[in-house]
């Protein structure tokens, strides 16, 4: 029987060495360490931890911008920081609130913006009209057309209904021409105000064309854990499309009337 040398012995011990298993065997299977099969698996472990890596970042990324950006930007549309600063009608009704103040600018008189907003409501005369939005929230039928002075005359205590799903909303508030004020689930932990505000003006270049702001507010006590997050990224942008539609519907109908 051959007698194997120490030099044979030695050169064998080192292809040994060379062919052991030095990876994580966590990441590959031991007997295929070093084999084309387990540096794919090794592979293929990385590339996921990249791209859940790069994932994850894009998202705090995204998140980063939406509430130092996105968020401030639809919280405010439209409304001026002084306008957003200043106290309406109706805040003093829930303390240490969140509010959402958007507005916009009408090239329309006080009297004609006042004679669209006061028909806010279902079935009424298609200011409050959100189309796709407005089916999602509850299917209904159509918003009634036209525009009808009896549908203007608001007093405190009169119901504004939006929706089947939900409690009409008590006028709580009323300054003619000026302002109007909703409230919703007063007596409940889900509170919130409503308000709408009339500023007519007059631009220096047109001294004898009234225009108006037209300024909203929605009130209600600020939340905390889950539903804080649901707020944050439902409820939030759901109320900044809602009053968006309104805004542009209100000044496109009062703006054609002053043109008529």
């Amino acid at each position: 029987m051959a007698t194997k040398t120490l030099e044979t012995l030695s050169d064998e011990n080192a292809t040994a060495a060379e062919n052991a298993c030095t990876c994580d065997p966590c990441e590959c299977d031991p007997c295929t360490c070093g084999s084309e099969s387990g540096q794919t698996t090794t592979s293929n472990v990385k590339s996921k931890v990249i791209a859940a890596t790069l994932a994850l970042g894009g998202l705090a990324a995204a998140a980063a911008a939406y509430a130092k950006v996105i968020r401030p930007w639809h919280l405010k549309w439209g409304a001026t920081d002084e306008e957003a600063a200043a106290a309406m009608p109706g805040d003093e009704l829930i303390p240490n609130a969140k509010s959402t103040t958007h507005a916009i600018t009408v090239e329309a008189p006080v009297d004609i913006v006042w004679s669209f907003l006061g028909e806010l409501g279902e079935n009424k005369g298609g200011v409050y009209h959100l189309t796709w939005l407005e089916n999602v929230i509850q299917p209904q039928e159509a918003l009634a057309e036209g525009h009808d002075p009896q549908w203007q005359d608001l007093n405190i205590g009169d119901l504004v209904f939006f929706h089947g799903n939900y409690p009409p909303a008590p006028v709580i508030a009323l300054d003619a021409k000026r302002s109007l004020t909703l409230g919703i689930d007063l007596d409940t932990s889900k509170a919130a105000t409503w308000t709408f505000a009339l500023h007519p003006f007059r631009l220096a270049a047109a001294p004898t064309v009234e225009h108006t702001r037209v300024v909203i507010r929605f009130r209600e006590a600020d939340k905390s854990g889950v539903n804080k997050v649901v707020d944050v990224m439902a409820t939030e942008p759901i109320q900044f499309v809602i009053e968006r539609k309104l805004l542009l519907t209100l000044k496109n109908l009062a703006e054609d009337a002053a043109n008529q």
